[in-house]
């Protein structure tokens, strides 16, 4: 079954991928910030630079340019992430600010704890499937659920008595963003075991030692993909 379930999940990607692609990106979009301690902005486009203030997590802003000047910063030890500064307008303060959390996408609401809930809230959805096995009477039997958004968003969700997994992929979503994407509907035991791999595709691992929710970041191209799983 999930093997089946991952060929579909695949297909619809694609599919979404196709649509999106078409579609014009002409149109001017609002950004919004994704530090969950709030995102600092400086002066300059260094790190050193006078502090002017400080963004809440989820405000809007808008963006002037973008900086040369790159910065790096470790979310995890074997995983660096590396963006530009840009030049930014909040309300009445215009400064530089780290580009990785700024996105087009605008970030779960701190109480937020339905990803379907934040999904609906936030994106256009256009399709939406559920598949049912027939004669199915034992614990391990899933059902599994699929959606499409406009934005080119995907949605899948397979479930049983005794498991869950869940993936979902969005287009122009950083792995810095994706993983706070993740963590906020997964939260992270201290004891999990964080990986990181470069090869064959960019890729965060997340497991816990015990039954739990555990998940995976993949980069495809302009498309992140996050997998939960949870149960034995």
């Amino acid at each position: 079954m999930k093997i089946r379930f991952l060929h579909l999940f695949i297909f619809i990607i694609s599919i979404s991928f196709s649509t999106y692609s078409a579609q014009s990106q002409e149109n001017k979009r609002s950004y919004y910030v994704w530090a969950k301690s709030g995102l600092s902005i400086r002066e300059e486009a260094q790190k050193k630079s006078e502090k002017i203030a400080v963004i809440p997590y989820g405000s809007k802003i808008e963006i002037i340019e973008i900086s040369d000047n790159e910065l790096t910063i470790t979310v995890f030890p074997k995983f660096r992430y590396t963006d530009n500064w840009i030049k930014l307008k909040y309300k009445d303060y215009t400064g530089y600010s780290f580009k990785g959390y700024i996105s087009e996408h605008k970030p779960p609401a701190i109480s937020e704890n339905s990803l379907k809930s934040y999904l609906n809230k936030n994106y256009s959805l256009t399709n939406e499937v559920v598949v049912k096995p027939e004669n199915c009477d034992y614990a391990e039997c899933s059902v599994s659920s699929f959606y499409t958004y406009k934005e080119g968003v995907t949605y899948s969700l397979s479930e049983s008595e005794i498991s869950s997994e869940k993936s979902i992929s969005i287009p122009s979503l950083n792995t810095l963003q994706a993983f706070i994407l993740s963590t906020h509907f997964c939260s992270i035991d201290p004891k999990a075991e964080i990986q990181y791999f470069d090869e064959p595709l960019p890729t965060i691992r997340v497991v816990l030692d015990k039954a739990g929710c555990d998940f995976t970041i993949t980069t495809l191209g302009n498309f992140t993909v996050i997998n939960w799983w949870s149960g034995c």
